[in-house]
């Protein structure tokens, strides 16, 4: 079995607000091995009990919680072992994101997919895995989703993942009997570390959007020596408004 390890975010308070869901995929095997290297990282001195980043590269940009008291050369290099970990264990990185203003003009017609992105969000993001696991060099095989456990959005996700299997027209049309065979799974990122891996790519992936977004220059992420492959989808205006009025006319259809 695959597992993805999946975060999101939202920029919040730095407008454009931007949306983002994504994480890490690899085997059960690979993950227990990354989950051991990983939390020798974490008891390396300075120990840390574990990895935000967040908390690394906060927008005050003094480090802060776990690194409060390194400077920005002791993060850094913390920071590229955690990268170098994610680079020697893990196979394929994934992630969907779009402005939320957009989302939101384009769905205003559905007000329950206008509250919930995650029904946009996270169909999409499984349907293309799901669609591309040759070409992205992995066995067709089932894949659990795993979430870092947020109470407020987790009946959300589970709802967008059901609609999604009762509703989505999907091609090959046994996605949901053979690969997303089980429910979105929740755990917390203090007790399944491995789901930290998955807090760097959107952390980064989100200070990165919101540089370019306001015409400043995206930071490098320390330790990256190679690109991993990855899948990435993003949606723009013009296109979400695509997407939803194919929603409206679907639903439009249905008795």
């Amino acid at each position: 079995m695959l597992q993805a390890m999946i975060d999101e975010t939202d920029s919040h308070g730095v407008k454009p607000r931007v949306f983002l869901m994504g994480g890490y995929i690899a085997t059960v095997e690979q993950w227990e091995q990354l989950t051991d290297a990983w939390n020798d990282e974490l008891n390396r001195p300075p120990k840390l009990d574990y990895f935000s980043f967040r908390e690394a590269f906060p927008t005050s940009g003094k480090p802060n919680g776990q690194f409060y008291n390194m400077n920005a050369q002791q993060r850094d290099e913390r920071l590229a072992n955690f990268r170098e970990i994610i680079e020697q264990f893990t196979q394929y990185e994934i992630m969907i994101g779009f402005q939320l203003r957009f989302y939101q003009n384009a769905f205003s017609f559905n007000k329950r997919m206008r509250n919930n992105h995650y029904m946009f969000a996270l169909p999409n993001l499984q349907l293309v895995v799901s669609q591309n696991l040759d070409r992205i060099e992995l066995t067709r095989q089932p894949i659990e989703f795993i979430f870092d456990s947020r109470k407020i959005e987790e009946p959300k996700i589970i709802e967008a993942w059901a609609y999604a299997r009762d509703h989505a027209e999907t091609d090959p049309p046994d996605i949901f009997q053979n690969i997303l065979t089980t429910l979105p799974q929740f755990r917390s990122s203090r007790d399944v570390i491995a789901l930290q891996t998955a807090d760097m790519l959107v952390g980064w992936t989100r200070a990165c959007n919101v540089g370019v977004l306001n015409n400043r220059p995206a930071p490098l992420l320390p330790g990256m020596k190679r690109r991993i492959k990855g899948l990435f989808l993003t949606f723009d205006d013009e296109q979400l408004n695509t997407f939803a009025e194919t929603a409206r006319l679907r639903l439009l259809r249905q008795p």
